[in-house]
């Protein structure tokens, strides 16, 4: 799996360096959103280190080799956010993490594990 993973990832990761370029600078340009801008409910309790939390989770996405470990980091990470609440919270702390994760490839990450995931189906 590790030389299907380094064709496949990098092939994706040539492919798709636009898409990343651009998401990268949407999220970079949303770097100073705030927790009193996105409209969390008001029964959350500490959001920040939630965040914060997910936020060491999530950046180790790109450490993972196949598509089960990634998508097993963004499971981890989501559940992270969504801990004791329910999920109308999930979106904006999610919105919040990506931002603040800066995590590079981003995009070819979560396009490997869709392909890898609809072959494996």
């Amino acid at each position: 799996m590790d030389l299907t993973y380094d064709v496949a990832f990098f092939k994706i990761t040539q492919l798709l360096l636009p898409q990343d370029k651009a998401l990268t600078s949407a999220l970079e340009d949303m770097e100073y959103l705030d927790f009193s801008q996105i409209a969390l409910p008001a029964a959350i309790m500490d959001p920040r280190k939630r965040v914060h939390n997910a936020i060491a989770n999530f950046e180790r996405i790109g450490s993972f080799r196949t598509p089960a470990e990634k998508l097993d980091c963004l499971l981890k990470t989501v559940s992270e956010l969504t801990q004791d609440s329910d999920s109308d919270s999930l979106i904006p702390l999610l919105l919040i993490t990506l931002i603040r994760s800066k995590v590079p490839h981003l995009t070819a990450n979560l396009v490997y594990m869709k392909v890898c995931i609809k072959l494996l189906a």
